[in-house]
């Protein structure tokens, strides 16, 4: 992945943590004194728990895919030395590729229905307008630009799958693409087109456009899609040198997205 903007931590607000699960454990502590509904850490790859992605999701089922939530990363998402802060959310597979993943309760658990926050919630907001606005908020409230991360991979089905493999953790195809928000408009950070699905993603300099390449790519009902909004933040020398707390990070880059959760 090609950073176009340089050096990752250069401009980036720090952070005092010294792992994502710490990280993790203290946004859910600030997110509880804010009086937040409450929320349920869960990792991404549980065996690795310091240093994997973890998602605070508004249930404690793992996985939890169907939810909007807030993640935390250190993977694609962020560039080396940075942790991303946002919300995210999840497609899973479309009814026409259904019938290939019925082998299976873990492969069935992987099928999107109208139950989804993607297609629920996030599509609709997302032609409409309505994310725009809160994006717009949430920049404001930052007071920094936004990381959008968006990310997707055909997934073939698979009897060998168990409840905790992730689809982005195999050796298929991707694409990821990372572009900033600031002031209404988007503009490319970097991207890694592998799949050619997310294209059309790469000129995006609006979320209609964004739903656009969404919505263009081939054979969708294949494809798994990640798509977050948030922060990047990179990690302070030590505690006295922190520009954001536990307590900002929640209230800068999460507390702007608290209906979206769910």
């Amino acid at each position: 992945m090609t950073d176009t903007q340089g050096a990752a931590s250069v401009g980036l607000p720090r952070h005092p943590f010294g792992s994502t699960r710490e990280a993790t454990t203290a946004l859910r502590q600030a997110a509880a004194s804010a009086g937040a509904e409450p929320l349920h850490p869960l990792p991404y790859n549980r065996y690795a728990p310091e240093d994997t992605d973890w998602w605070l999701s508004p249930v404690s089922d793992n996985p939890a895919f169907k939810y909007g939530k807030i993640a935390l990363g250190t993977g694609d998402s962020a560039a080396p030395g940075d942790l991303f802060v946002g919300l995210s959310f999840e497609k899973g597979i479309g009814p026409s590729a259904a019938e290939f993943f019925d082998l299976t309760a873990r492969g069935r658990r992987r099928v999107a229905d109208r139950t989804w926050a993607w297609g629920r919630r996030l599509l609709p907001a997302l032609r409409s307008g309505a994310f725009a606005e809160a994006a717009a908020a949430a920049q404001a409230a930052a007071g920094i630009p936004l990381t959008v991360f968006l990310a997707a991979i055909y997934v073939q089905p698979s009897r060998d799958w168990d409840d905790q493999t992730d689809v982005r953790s195999l050796d298929w195809p991707s694409d990821t693409v990372r572009l900033a928000y600031a002031g209404g408009s988007l503009t490319p950070i970097d991207q890694r087109i592998e799949a050619d699905l997310l294209d059309g993603a790469i000129s995006a300099r609006t979320f209609a456009d964004v739903v656009a390449a969404l919505d263009g790519m081939p054979k969708a009902d294949w494809a798994w899609n990640d798509f977050a909004i948030g922060v990047r933040l990179t990690r302070s020398a030590s505690p006295a040198s922190t520009d954001w707390s536990a307590a900002d990070i929640w209230r800068r880059a999460c507390a702007p997205w608290a209906e979206w959760i769910g």
